[in-house]
């Protein structure tokens, strides 16, 4: 998902934070051992997120 915005705006500031955080969440939650793995991981990681957010339509908020 992408979102176009004006610069220096704190109203998307919040997005991308949440975006990030809940990444990170979901990133703990596996593991990979070489960079290709990882590739893998990401693609589904990215996945399920724009699947969750595509579900939600709100602010992308994804359950834990």
């Amino acid at each position: 998902m992408h979102v176009r915005t004006t610069r220096h705006r704190p109203a998307t500031n919040g997005i991308a934070e949440r975006f990030i955080e809940r990444l990170k969440e979901m990133l703990a939650e596996r593991e990979w051992e070489d960079v290709e793995e990882l590739m893998r991981v990401l693609e589904g990681v990215i996945s399920a997120y724009n699947d969750a957010c595509s579900a939600s339509r709100i602010g992308c908020s994804i359950s834990k």
